[in-house]
């Protein structure tokens, strides 16, 4: 992982041990102001072509996402994800995982509703998605107070057979469509993540050693020229807090 700078969801489940194919909550995470990825696992007691989906709404409006199949061995246990947008505030949204194999067709197991809320995205900073530097598989998962306090989230750098890595993060900056991500890798070190979200065109990317003299803690603006990159990142500035509000 040392060589992330120059080159460059901890997911909680609750398992559930009946049934041949079943369906395990995990958070919903990289929450935004109309998304989030919701996360799971698919656990097969007996092997096979195993199918899921994940429901998805707020209160008896429930949604589903396409199904999807993996081909698992007998007692494999597959962490699942997927992306929705279009979700609305106004309170809490609501899913769960179903899965089944060819010993229940027709009879999934689902896991219990999961809780999440997107209300507050809208008063923070954040960068989230995912991307890809042609090294490493990056997950960015971070928020902050509307000035850059406060950051709390994670970014998780995965290089196959090499393993992954967790940053803490020490600070978020974010200017228009563009963040400052301070970061710190148990073996890469600390640096700084630049991230330039372009709904219309690329993302672009680059990462940092601290320079001489440089904080973590404080993040710097990011450069006038980042490198385009394979992904799917998004970046929030949030308004002002007014005077006399909480941050």
């Amino acid at each position: 992982m040392k060589r992330l700078f120059p080159a460059l969801s901890a997911i909680a489940v609750a398992v559930v041990v009946s049934g041949c194919a079943v369906g395990v909550r995990g958070n919903a995470t990289q929450i935004t102001t109309d998304g989030a990825v919701l996360n799971g696992r698919v656990v097969s007691t007996s092997g096979g072509l195993t199918s899921y989906y994940f429901e998805y709404g707020r209160g008896d409006q429930v949604q589903q996402t396409p199904i999807r199949t993996l081909d698992l061995t007998e007692g494999a246990t597959e962490a699942v994800s997927v992306r929705v947008d279009g979700l609305e505030p106004g309170g809490p949204h609501r899913f769960r995982v179903c899965a089944e194999d060819s010993e229940n067709p027709g009879d999934p197991f689902c896991s219990p509703f999961r809780s999440f809320s997107i209300d507050e995205a809208a008063g923070q900073d954040y960068a989230v998605g995912e991307f890809s530097n042609g090294v490493a598989l990056f997950v960015v998962d971070v928020h902050s107070g509307p000035t850059g306090g406060n950051p709390v989230g994670e970014v998780t750098a995965s290089e196959g057979r090499l393993g992954s890595e967790t940053a803490q993060v020490a600070c978020l900056r974010v200017d228009g469509n563009r963040a400052t991500v301070g970061v710190q890798f148990p073996s890469a070190g600390d640096g700084f993540f630049f991230l330039e979200d372009n709904p219309t065109g690329e993302d672009r990317f680059r990462a940092a050693p601290l320079a001489a003299g440089q904080s973590v803690t404080d993040c710097p603006a990011a450069p006038a020229t980042l490198d385009p990159i394979t992904s799917d990142i998004e970046v929030h500035d949030a308004p002002p807090t007014p005077v006399g509000g909480a941050q």
